[in-house]
């Protein structure tokens, strides 16, 4: 409804009127402003030559003037740090908390599948709920728990066993019908890293998705520099640190992991 009044020349002006529109209709302070996907809105801006700096920028004011009204929560699925440091940005985004998201618990994951068996019409048993988890693996990713589970009730026409998830879990999520699923993990190593860095984050995940123990960091650094070409320790940590925030690895000790069982699964046979 707005795009008719905002154009180039008046976003400033017209996005702090929004703004202020939005203390104005909240009684309560502060109001919270969710905004997904913000990261891949500032890649977008920076591919297409917008003024992606300039946004950044304003942004940063604005959140700084509207403090004691507004609070921003920001959310992406690539990594907003690696976004920005390509336009030397990291400085317009350091106010803001990075606050990590897992899985569900346990118990949560659980009651989160007998919840959708039940809107099914289907009685739950625990031991189904245990084997979609013990599949699905850790952490437990609401995404990847509904899509074996619709999977699961679509070929089972209800009558759930755990040989019959355990033949989803093979042939259907990890074949052909959960390609669509995991292929974005994989396009978008060279979307969103690009050239040498995709090159060497694509050798680590190879490695890392077949090393039951784990891939130690001295020899996913000798695969960075046969990769790129490049010595360079500060770069090789920057790529781990953007593999491990965009969901591929995770760094326990001085060994690097999937953080997914599902997608190292996916990636042992595809990757």
């Amino acid at each position: 409804g707005l795009r008719k009044e905002i154009n180039e020349n008046n976003w400033t002006e017209r996005g702090r009127d929004i703004f202020d529109a939005i203390k104005n209709m909240s009684d309560k302070k502060p109001a919270y402003i969710v905004i997904d996907e913000l990261s891949e809105c500032i890649g977008n801006m920076i591919e297409k030559n917008k003024d992606a700096r300039k946004f950044l920028q304003w942004f940063r004011s604005m959140r700084q003037q509207t403090i004691e009204d507004l609070r921003f929560i920001v959310g992406g699925s690539v990594s907003f740090d690696r976004v920005v440091r390509g336009i030397d940005g990291l400085s317009w985004i350091n106010d803001f908390e990075r606050v990590p998201i897992g899985g569900f618990s346990r118990e949560d994951a659980l009651e989160f599948i007998k919840k959708g068996l039940n809107e099914e019409g289907l009685n739950y048993r625990r031991e189904t709920g245990e084997k979609l988890l013990e599949l699905i693996g850790e952490p437990y990713v609401p995404f990847f728990i509904a899509i074996l589970l619709e999977m699961t009730l679509r070929e089972s026409e209800g009558d759930l066993t755990e040989e019959i998830i355990e033949e989803v879990y093979s042939s259907k999520l990890l074949g052909a019908d959960g390609k669509g699923y995991f292929e974005y993990y994989r396009s978008r190593l060279e979307g969103h890293y690009g050239g040498m860095m995709a090159k060497a984050a694509d050798e680590i995940l190879r490695e890392a998705c077949i090393a039951d123990e784990g891939l130690p960091k001295q020899l996913a650094f000798n695969l960075f520099r046969e990769a790129t070409g490049m010595d360079d320790e500060r770069r090789f940590t920057d790529l781990i640190f953007e593999l491990e925030n965009d969901f591929y690895i995770k760094v326990d000790g001085e060994n690097i992991r999937f953080q997914s069982k599902v997608l190292r699964d996916w990636w042992r046979l595809y990757g």
